[in-house]
This record gives structure tokens, sequence and C-alpha cells, in this order.
């Protein structure tokens, strides 16, 4: 079976993506985390950038020898204020591209995750921004986030982890 790849300009690169649904990731160093985090009633978490003016799903880059789970946990609740369990990896996208330093092949998890509490928000440690939290009917995740055909991927893979987790 081939990934669901797709092409997108991030800051005037081109980039080549390809999304693998997988419970595992080959042996690669990972430098992103972000998760679909699902409430109780279905709505999914999203955040706002540190300007406000894009709409994303929380995350970020680990740290040190942390593992996925740990990252999603950590990253969520410093951006969002909010508690999550039971993450689960969904899968990883492979992004190629070429800038001024030589072509470049980054790996980044998509995961899953359940709200276990919405605390007050705060202003995000590292950067000391108050960001802006929502909660979404996933049905409406392209009105916000704008990850093409690999959106669509990775939210059927999340509609299938929240039916599970419902049970």
């Amino acid at each position: 079976m081939h990934p669901t790849s797709d092409t997108f300009y991030y800051k005037d690169i081109k980039i080549y993506a390809e999304w693998y649904p997988a419970d595992y990731v080959p042996n690669k160093t990972i430098k992103q985390v972000y998760g679909v985090c699902f409430r109780k009633d279905g709505k999914i978490l999203i955040v706002s950038s540190s300007h406000h003016k894009v709409w994303s799903l929380p995350g970020g880059k680990p740290e040190a020898k942390e593992i996925f789970s740990d990252t999603l946990s950590r990253e969520v609740e410093e951006e969002c204020s909010v508690d999550i369990f039971r993450p689960r990896m969904l899968g990883y996208v492979k992004n190629q591209y070429t800038d001024d330093k030589g072509y470049h092949i980054v790996y980044q998890l998509r995961c899953a995750a359940m709200v276990r509490k919405i605390n007050k928000m705060h202003p995000d440690p590292d950067t000391n921004v108050l960001r802006k939290r929502r909660f979404i009917n996933p049905k409406n995740f392209d009105r916000y986030i704008h990850w093409g055909r690999i959106g669509k991927e990775i939210m059927n893979s999340a509609r299938l982890y929240y039916e599970e987790m419902k049970k």
C-alpha cells in the first residue's frame, strides 16, 4: 500500500509529505509530535499560534530522551492548559524538502488522546504567550487546519481511535 502524499509550501519552501499510518516509527529521529485530543463529546482541541493567526493541533518538539506520549502530554498542557490521557500514536508524516542548507527529511508523529481535565489558561512557558484554545467538531477540521489529503487521513485514524475510546 502506498502512503498518502501531498505537496505544500511552508515559509516559501516546497515540501513533499507522505502519511504512514502506524503504531510505531522506524528508527528515525522525530522532530515533532502533534495530537488530536478529544473531549468526551467528540469535539477536538485546537490551539492558536503564538501570533493568533493560525490554528493547529497542539504539540511540539520532543525533549531529550522523551517518549512521544510524554511530549504530547507536556505540549498540550503548556500550550492549552489541558491534561490528557490514553495517548496513542496514529502514524507519522515524512516531510522532504530542499533549502539553502541542502536536502532534508523530517519525521513528525501524529497521535490521538482523550482530554482528562480542562484547566484555566496560562501562558505557554516557552514563549510567555497566552494562546487561544478552541474545541471544534472534527468535521470542521479543514476550516481551521489546512493539511489537505494527509489531514483527512489523520482525522480518519483519529475518529477510529475515538470510537474505540467511547466503548
